[in-house]
Formats: structure tokens, C-alpha cells, sequence
């Protein structure tokens, strides 16, 4: 037999060597020794397949082999390269199929979704392949199978299935990153496709359970809170985000949406109230935070939050005309609605240092040196106002007054005053009374 073998080898009888192998293994097969018979099998099928380029009887040889030893895996994978070379799917599948009572458990569930791939892109045997992906899924650890189910279900618009797919999953896994983003899917599943928001809402809160800062699910509750009119709820999942965004504008803008909720959904003013204070304690100008709680601090009559609320506003806002409004609101809440008077000229101190010529704060800081008798402080305004001033009559008027005030200080020079207006006006009236008293 050797010598034989050597000889065809030598003349390159490749068939004759192909025959040999062949006859040499269906003579081993009919002796009863059937693991050699498949190994002179496969030697002949290798011959058919690299020197004689005959496929046919590779094939056949291969299919023989892999039918006396089907539980010779070696033979069986150079099997399936062949049929995968020569687009032999069919045969591919079948081998497939039959060597899972072969392969130990450990790797069952590779040949499964081996067998699933080629059912679906080979052969366009979706059903089938479904059924064996769904098979290698049963490993927990076969995240590409799971990935495989749930794309052909989605494709085939099994939306229903896909949820029920990803529910007996989560009951193999025991990690809880992948059973977040289970449930998460099942939550958006039910969002989207089925529009089945009570089902949504059952699985966000799940994912919760096990990751309380998941944001996706949060953000999933939100929407699907506010179609359920679910505004407790709703209102908790704006205070989660809160605590767990770190940008400020961000915090604040949460505690917003807490707060709106409380107070237009809930009626729930006092927390509502709280959530807005939050909100700018984060950042005291955030526009909506500060109209609403300015406005409920004006219904409550808490005048000095209110005014306390504005001026950490003027303080914090890069807005130059903004601080100064805001700073001019302060003081006129203080200076009207509360004894505060030092604390309503040290806003509008805050309203001049960025705005000298803004007239409205001029004026109440005017009203309350009068208020408090700091004729000083008076003196000191009219005088601005006059220097300001590019109106001859309208300078006149404000020398008038800052004179009068002066008549009430020990060290000041109201004469010098009335001189400057008679210099300019001989005949004015005012300046002309004073002169004579």
C-alpha cells in the first residue's frame, strides 16, 4: 500500500492516489473501524480538492468522512470550510445541525449562531435562523445572538416578541450594566413601537431599581410621566436629574421643571417655591426661576426674600443693563415695602457704579437721603445732577435745590451755590430768595 502511494505521489497520479485513499477508507468503514476510515476519507476528499480541483468528489469524500466519525470535529470543521468555499450552504447547514449532538455544551451555542448566520445570509431562511439564534441566546454570555434576535424581530416589526424575548433574557443575567440596557430597550420598545406608555413606565422604573442615576431612563420617564399626567412622579424625576447634572445651568433649569410642575400641576405652592429657590441659588439671574419666584414672593408679601432674590440676580448677570434694573427693583422693594433703607441705597450704589446717569435711581436715592435726613447724601446728588446736566434752566434747578440742602449743614457753603446760578441768571427767581435770606 505504501509503496503504491509513493508511486502515484511520485507520478502525480492524483486520481489513482484519491482511489486509493477512498478505497482504503470504505475498506476500514466495512471492517468496522470507523474513525481511521474517516481519516483516509478526508485525505481523498483533499486530494479531489487541491490537485484535481474536483469538487464534486470532495464533497462526496468529505460527506462520507464526516458520516463515519460525525463525531470527529476536526474532519467536521475542514468539512464546513470546504461547503463555506464552495457556497455549499445547504450542506453547510445540515452538517451544522447534526454536529450539535456532537460539540460539548460549552460551545453549543457558537454552532448555534454559526448555524443562525448562515440560515439568514446564506440561504434567506429567516424563520430558521431566528430559531437558532433564539437557541444560542440562551447563553447569557451570547450577546451577538441576542443582538441577532432582537434586529430580525425589529426588522419584522414583532415588537410584542422582541419585549418578551428581552423579559425571559433579563432572567439569565446577573450583570447589572447588561440588565440596564435590557430594560431600557424594553422600556423604549414600549414607548415607540407599541406606544404602550403604562408598560414604559413599568420598565424606566425597573431600570431605576437598578441604576437610580440611568439618565436615558430618566429622560424616558419624563416624557412618558407627562403623557400619563403622572406629575408627582414627574416632579421627582426633574429633582433626580437635578442632584445628578453637574453644569449649573443645568441644575437649574431641572429645578425649574420641578418647581413648574409643584406649582401649575400639583398646586403644590410651598414646594414649588423651594424648587425656584434652588434653582437660583445655582444661578441667581436663571430668567425663569427669578419671574416666578419673584411673583411668589410678591403674593406671599416676603419682601425682603424678594428683594434679596433681585439683588443676588444684579450681583451674578453679565448683563450690564439687566444688573442695573435689577438692582433698581431691589431698591425700590426695600425702600417701599420694608425699613431697609441702608440695604435699598447700597443697591442703588450697586444701579449708579454701572449706570451714573440712570435717573430713576438717582431719584429714589435723592427720596431716601430726604426720608432719612442726610442732607449730605442729598446735597452730594443734586450737585451730580447739576454738573450732569447740559440744560441751563434744568442745571439752575438742581444748584437751587443743593443749595437749599446745604442751608441744612453746618459745613456747607449754600451762597457759593446761589453765585453760581446768579452768575448765569441775575434775575432768577430762586436764586434770587435765597440770596436775600
Amino acid at each position: 500500500f505504501l509503496a503504491l502511494e509513493r508511486r502515484l505521489r511520485t507520478q502525480g497520479q492524483w486520481a489513482g492516489l484519491a482511489e486509493l485513499y477512498g478505497s482504503e477508507g470504505k475498506r476500514l468503514l466495512a471492517a468496522g473501524n470507523a474513525e481511521d476510515a474517516a481519516w483516509w476519507l478526508a485525505r481523498s476528499a483533499r486530494v479531489h480538492r487541491g490537485q484535481l480541483v474536483d469538487e464534486a468528489g470532495a464533497g462526496a469524500m468529505y460527506a462520507a468522512a464526516v458520516a463515519a466519525a460525525p463525531q470527529a470535529n476536526d474532519i467536521r470543521q475542514e468539512y464546513h470550510v470546504w461547503c463555506a468555499e464552495s457556497e455549499h450552504y445547504d450542506e453547510l447547514a445540515n452538517s451544522l445541525r447534526q454536529s450539535l449532538e456532537f460539540v460539548p455544551n460549552e460551545n453549543k451555542s457558537f454552532v448555534q449562531y454559526r448555524l443562525g448566520v448562515v440560515l439568514e445570509t446564506r440561504l434567506n431562511r429567516v424563520e430558521e435562523s431566528l430559531d437558532a439564534y433564539r437557541a444560542a441566546a440562551q447563553d447569557p454570555a451570547a450577546a451577538p445572538a441576542a443582538e441577532a434576535v432582537l434586529r430580525v424581530l425589529q426588522a419584522r416589526g414583532e415588537f410584542k416578541e422582541l419585549v418578551a424575548f428581552l423579559e425571559a433574557r433579563l432572567a439569565r443575567l446577573d450583570d447589572p450594566t447588561l440588565m440596564v440596557t435590557v430594560l431600557y430597550r424594553m422600556g423604549e420598545t414600549c414607548e415607540g413601537p407599541l406606544a404602550d406608555n403604562v408598560a414604559a413606565r413599568q420598565h424606566y422604573e425597573r431600570v431605576l431599581d437598578v441604576a437610580p442615576g440611568y439618565l436615558p431612563a430618566l429622560e424616558g420617564l419624563e416624557r412618558v410621566y407627562t403623557r400619563l399626567g403622572a406629575w408627582a412622579e414627574l416632579a421627582s424625576v426633574y429633582e433626580q436629574r437635578a442632584i445628578l447634572a453637574e453644569d449649573p445651568a443645568a441644575v437649574a433649569l431641572q429645578r425649574h421643571r420641578a418647581g413648574a410642575v409643584y406649582d401649575f400641576r400639583l398646586n403644590q405652592t410651598d414646594r414649588a417655591h423651594d424648587q425656584y429657590r434652588l434653582a437660583l441659588e445655582v444661578v441667581p439671574d436663571f430668567a425663569p426661576s427669578l419671574d416666578a419666584y419673584t411673583r411668589a414672593m410678591e403674593a406671599v408679601n416676603n419682601w425682603a426674600e424678594l428683594a434679596r432674590a433681585l439683588k443676588n440676580a444684579a450681583h451674578s448677570t453679565k448683563d450690564a443693563n439687566e444688573a442695573v434694573s435689577l438692582a433698581y427693583r431691589a431698591a425700590r422693594v426695600l425702600a417701599d415695602r420694608t425699613d431697609d433703607l441702608a440695604g435699598a441705597s447700597a443697591c442703588l450704589q450697586k444701579a449708579l457704579e454701572v449706570s451714573p446717569g440712570f435717573l430713576p435711581a438717582v431719584l429714589l436715592s435723592k427720596e431716601i437721603a430726604a426720608r432719612q435726613n442726610d442732607w449730605s447724601a442729598f446735597h452730594r446728588l443734586e450737585r451730580a445732577q447739576a454738573e450732569m446736566s447740559d440744560d441751563v434752566s434744568r442745571r439752575h434747578w438742581r444748584l437751587y435745590a443743593a443749595a437749599e440742602a446745604a442751608q441744612r449743614l453746618p459745613d456747607a457753603d449754600p451762597a457759593q451755590l446761589v453765585r453760581d446760578v446768579l452768575r448765569e441768571d441775575a434775575a432768577h427767581p430762586g436764586a434770587v430768595g435765597l440770596a436775600e435770606r
